[in-house]
């Protein structure tokens, strides 16, 4: 009898993946894989919180490498230092990570991944990762973990020493992606502070068009919906170079994070790609448009912390401030 079931023999309600030390403490003891994700959400809570979290996780419960199996999207593999990785998109197609968002969203208001779903159990299956031979390291542990951060009910003191931010790993470049030697990157995509409303696209066709004045841009744009965000169409008169040639459903994250790792500035949306650009070192300017509502003030908390650590610039700013700025400077 493995460990997993003399537990549930023990304590036949006890369901391992609802206590985090304790799910990691048993991995630790156990000699089995241990497959990490799937990683199916949002991109920003993936390089703010997920990989520092489970970077903490492996070093203090020291998780030998040698046992671990990532499932990630987009290319976004090569950031874990796994074994092994197995890429979403080659199981699953976008259509079913969609509406497994959606119904994330209808049972708990939240993309978020707070539990192990129907779905997520069929994505091990289809890996052919059986579960009574592994031990399963899923998002939700992270979730129950730092949920007290997001809360407010503990501050960052008391988060930080759960998150170990590394430098993020190299991805190979799409050979036939050309890029200028100065660029800054670019990338504006719907979400509740940034609504897809006519004055707001306007407002970012004038704002591509000053930055197009000063040097060349590359657009981030994937060229299809990877996620629940929509992108914000821009122009296609303008002279942007456009990476959406060269990204593939698995290689859709790699390509944007070895642009933004080479791009001079980035400029968007306040979310995970502005996150994203953080984390690779890149200045960042990112922009709401609503007041500050549906996101919480944590993440944005974090995001300047890690600036102000790392000496990397990051402005999250009102489009008004856009105005103000421009008499100033």
């Amino acid at each position: 009898m493995n460990w997993r079931k003399r537990l549930q023999a023990c304590c036949p309600r006890y369901n391992y993946l609802r206590d985090p030390y304790r799910s990691l403490w048993l991995m630790s003891r156990s000699q089995n894989p241990i497959v990490i994700g799937p990683w199916r959400s949002e991109l920003g809570f993936e390089v703010l919180y997920w990989l520092p979290w489970l970077k903490w996780a492996r070093e203090v419960f020291k998780l030998d490498k040698r046992r671990t199996i990532v499932l990630s999207r987009g290319g976004a593999g090569v950031w874990y230092d796994a074994e092994r990785t197995i890429d979403l998109y080659n199981l699953a197609t976008l259509e079913e990570l969609r509406h497994a968002a959606r119904h994330d969203t209808d049972m708990h208001r939240s993309v978020k991944q707070t539990e192990a779903t129907v779905f997520d159990r069929d994505l091990l299956t289809r890996a052919k990762l059986p579960l009574q031979s592994l031990c399963w390291l899923h998002p939700s542990l992270m979730y129950r973990h730092m949920r007290r951060f997001w809360e407010d009910r503990s501050g960052f003191a008391w988060a930080a020493p759960f998150l170990r931010f590394s430098p993020m790993p190299e991805s190979p470049m799409p050979a036939g992606l050309i890029l200028p030697k100065d660029y800054a990157a670019v990338r504006f995509y719907w979400r509740a502070t940034f609504p897809p409303q006519v004055v707001v696209a306007e407002w970012v066709q004038k704002l591509v068009k000053r930055m197009l004045a000063k040097g060349p841009v590359v657009s981030l744009t994937p060229g299809g919906q990877y996620d629940d965000h929509a992108d914000c169409p821009i122009d296609d008169h303008l002279n942007l170079i456009r990476i959406e040639p060269h990204v593939t459903p698995v290689t859709n994250l790699s390509v944007q994070a070895e642009v933004l790792r080479k791009a001079k500035l980035f400029v968007g949306t306040y979310g995970g790609t502005a996150q994203l650009a953080l984390r690779m070192g890149v200045p960042t300017v990112s922009y709401y448009a609503t007041p500050w509502t549906g996101t919480h003030e944590a993440h944005r908390e974090l995001s300047i912390r890690f600036s102000h650590a790392t000496g990397v610039p990051f402005q999250v700013c009102h489009a008004n401030e856009l105005a103000l700025l421009g008499r100033l400077v």
